[in-house]
């Protein structure tokens, strides 16, 4: 070996030394098992190597590594999540990318869904990059957010959360139009978009001219025609 190459070679095992074991599966890793059963869907059970899933989430290193019956058994029952969404989670874990079944990016409801989650699990890099891709998403799709997800949001977040902020900036900025699915927009969220418009009006007291009046009045001879 040359006087240079045996330098290199001393100062990459240095730096091996020095560095923190990385994230890897070059050795042997138990295995634990997340049940997971949400909505109509079946419960489907997933096998995930242990390092991998305590490394990023907070939530199961406590329930995998602690005094509870899930750290004997090794076995962690997950509800009120659709079994796709915990894929698509676990399919972060490994190669840290957000996609489907097909290998594209997930629709915005799917998104919402994978934020909740990792909220619940607590992984907030995994949250970040799910709104990221949310908004590209709808960046994508050139339309307004999916109302059908807002109900679900609100039921699942709390009154400071990020995607609620998000969805309400949505709504009161980027959004025209009617809103047609009434039923979809939950009261808070209703009133966090009055409160937001009323934060970025221009005009902090309003004082409309007399002919901006005059748009409120009802015809005075329609009414007079009714009651002759």
């Amino acid at each position: 070996m040359s006087k240079d190459l045996s330098t290199s070679a001393s100062s990459l095992n240095s730096m091996a030394k020095s560095e923190e074991p990385s994230l890897n599966l070059v050795d042997p890793q138990p295995i634990v098992t997340i049940h997971v059963i949400g909505g109509d869907y079946e419960k489907q059970s997933f096998k995930v190597h242990k390092n991998y899933i305590c490394h990023y989430s907070p939530f199961f290193e406590a329930a995998l590594n602690g005094p509870f019956i899930e750290g004997q058994t090794q076995e962690v029952d997950l509800t009120d999540t659709p079994p796709f969404i915990f894929g698509t989670f676990v399919n972060w874990l490994y190669t840290q990318k957000i996609i489907n079944r097909s290998g594209k990016l997930p629709s915005c409801i799917s998104l919402s869904a994978l934020w909740i989650l990792a909220d619940k699990l607590l992984v907030p890099s995994l949250q970040n990059q799910a709104l990221s891709a949310l908004n590209a998403r709808r960046v994508l799709d050139g339309t307004r957010l999916d109302s059908s997800m807002f109900n679900h949001v609100y039921e699942n977040t709390a009154s400071d959360s990020p995607l609620r902020r998000y969805i309400v900036d949505s709504c009161s900025k980027g959004s025209r139009g009617p809103i047609m699915t009434l039923e979809n927009y939950p009261p808070r969220l209703l009133v966090d978009i009055i409160n937001e418009m009323r934060a970025v009006s221009v005009e902090p007291y309003w004082e409309p001219s007399q002919e901006e009046v005059a748009t409120y009045f009802v015809p005075e001879e329609m009414k007079r025609e009714e009651t002759g």
